[in-house]
């Protein structure tokens, strides 16, 4: 069996796919275990307050974007391969002649 480019080229944006998505899960898993409970800081002024609170929330807004766009590239990735590799097999198979 001859080894084609399209192949070699699907299953490795496949591969990518799969390993981009992994990674996603275990980055969520670890920024899930090192979540810490916000305190509201006392006898300050409700602007200090106020500003001591959104550095933690632009932070966990800044991590999901990452995040999804990191999901999103590595489905578009893991689609493309697949589609590559049916691609493939269907130019591949052959089918007997009819008598």
């Amino acid at each position: 069996m001859k080894l084609r480019y399209g192949n070699l080229l699907g299953a490795s944006l496949l591969a990518i796919g799969v390993g981009l998505l992994i990674l996603t899960f275990v980055l969520c898993y670890n920024y899930l275990l090192g979540v810490v409970t916000p305190t509201m800081p006392g006898e300050q002024s409700i602007l200090a307050s106020f500003g001591a609170m959104l550095g933690p929330i632009v932070l966990a807004g800044v991590r999901a974007v990452y995040l999804g766009l990191m999901v999103w590239i590595g489905s578009i990735l893991l689609l493309r391969g697949i589609n590559l590799l049916v691609a493939q097999l269907e130019t591949t198979t052959t089918f007997p002649p009819i008598p």
